[in-house]
């Protein structure tokens, strides 16, 4: 890990601590709230290096199958196990709060991971997700995928501060049901919905 990363690790730690032990220093730190947020306009892009990946790394998010699949053309880029695509679970290429949104996600990395049991980068985390849900294989992390990836996730946060609190990360809590889990009508539901396009 790089020292800047680690110096961006610490001050995050630092931060965490500060608001939870209600540290006046803690009111300082910036809260954006992803529900009221307009992401940036990817008309606006330009064609210069850094807009070629931010475009390609949103093409990567909405059109993942036919451009790292396991049937594109070239064996090499095919990064992706299945025919996904990556805004399958960050909804609408990444920008929909409460939907695993991407937006402000440059400024919260590195962190730590519990399932990982460390400290994870940001190409650590889409590597994640390539292996994970993609069912596929890594990418390299001076590829030209891996690089649009963090571009478009760099594009997405901009005006966002480093370690800002974002509200409207991640996913809402579902509600558990009141009532007991019924194992033969979730057998019926299953065989009449998705069943069907087994």
């Amino acid at each position: 890990m790089k020292r800047s990363s680690y110096s961006l690790f610490a001050a995050m730690l630092v931060a965490a601590a500060l608001i939870k032990a209600g540290h006046p220093l803690a009111r300082d730190l910036a809260t954006v709230d992803l529900t009221q947020w307009s992401p940036p306009d990817l008309a606006a892009v330009g064609d210069d290096p850094f807009g070629k990946l931010v475009k390609y790394g949103h093409a990567l998010m909405t059109n993942t199958a036919n451009e790292i699949g396991p049937t594109v053309a070239d064996p090499q880029k095919r990064f992706s196990g299945n025919n996904l695509a990556c805004q399958n679970c960050h909804l609408q290429a990444g920008t929909q709060p409460y939907a695993m949104p991407l937006t402000g996600i440059w400024g919260q990395f590195p962190q730590y991971r519990g399932r990982e049991g460390g400290v994870a980068t940001l190409e650590d985390r889409i590597n994640g997700c390539m292996q994970r849900s993609m069912n596929g294989r890594p990418l390299p992390l001076e590829s030209p995928e891996m690089k649009a990836f963090t571009a478009y996730m760099r594009w997405l946060s901009t005006g966002i501060p480093t370690g800002a609190s974002l509200i409207g990360a991640g996913t809402l809590r579902l509600k558990e049901p009141t009532r007991a889990a019924d194992p033969s009508r979730g057998a019926a539901v299953y065989a009449n919905v998705c069943g069907v396009w087994n």
